[in-house]
């Protein structure tokens, strides 16, 4: 067993935004599967610019906010308790259009 405290865990840059920071809450380590579980927050106005995984399924649920996913051209409206999944290879981005942090909680599997 192994308990983490959000507030415990040290801010880190998102690799493709730097601007962006992630907390890792278990690392690839620590988990069957080489996942990673993390947490983001998006100020408003902010955005993750589109980008993809070849290898790698991404799932985000939305802790508080609201915000979009653009996923392959196509642009999907999210807000609390949403969730989405972004298979491997597809182009996506994230966008606050709103005027409050959006917070999410995200993991990665690899394909």
């Amino acid at each position: 067993m192994k308990v983490v405290n959000l507030e415990t865990v040290a801010a880190e840059a998102v690799a493709h935004d730097p601007e962006i920071k992630k907390r890792v809450l278990l690392h690839e380590s620590e988990l069957p599967c080489s996942v990673r579980l993390s947490q983001a927050t998006l100020t408003p106005g902010q955005q993750v610019s589109a980008h993809h995984h070849e290898h790698v399924c991404e799932v985000f649920y939305v802790l508080s906010g609201d915000g979009e996913f653009i996923v392959d051209g196509k642009t999907v409206k999210v807000g609390e308790g949403s969730t989405i999944r972004i298979d491997a290879g597809e182009v996506h981005a994230v966008v606050n259009n709103s005027d409050k942090d959006m917070s999410l909680l995200y993991f990665g599997l690899p394909v």
